[in-house]
């Protein structure tokens, strides 16, 4: 039988309490995702739902972090990824957004404060797949995103 909702990919990124990655993980970080396993697990429990293999949910962004760098960081890190594989094609990422907040604007940008999270969408699922296993949970990673861990998953949409 075919996985017509992607439910494979419902997993990735998931980090249990009792889990080897859980253990430098900050307790904070850690209900955020047991949270958010919580919801994941209800919505996939209406079949309408389905999980998006191509676009990857990404929380905990740092506030000014831009969508040009979102883009940038999950682009090198499947190109990374894939180079140490030993090659493929050429990694596309189709769009980065985050989500504002309308009620806060920035006075220098004029545009909606960051919410702290958003998306990141790939051209193929292997890619999406490597920027996910390479920079969630990552410490080097949070490096680039003022010192906050990336929770990184698949997206689950409605259909």
């Amino acid at each position: 039988s075919t996985d017509r909702r992607n439910l494979w990919l419902s997993k990735e990124g998931l980090i249990l309490e009792d889990s080897p990655a859980a253990k430098n993980t900050p307790p904070g970080d850690l209900q955020k995702r047991m949270r958010a396993w919580q919801e994941k697990k209800e919505k996939l429990s209406n079949t309408n739902f389905f999980v998006n293999p191509l676009r990857l949910s990404v929380r905990n962004v740092a506030k000014d972090t831009s969508e040009a760098d979102l883009k940038r960081i999950f682009a090198k890190a499947a190109m990374d990824h894939q180079e140490k594989a030993g090659g493929g094609p050429a990694v596309k990422v189709r769009s980065s957004r985050l989500v504002s907040d309308k009620e806060r604007i920035d006075p220098v940008t004029g545009k909606g404060e960051s919410k702290g999270y958003g998306f990141v969408e790939f051209s193929t699922t292997d890619h999406a797949l490597a920027a996910l296993r390479v920079l969630n949970n990552c410490p080097k990673a949070a490096k680039q995103n003022g010192g906050k861990r990336l929770m990184i998953d698949f997206s689950v949409e409605d259909a």
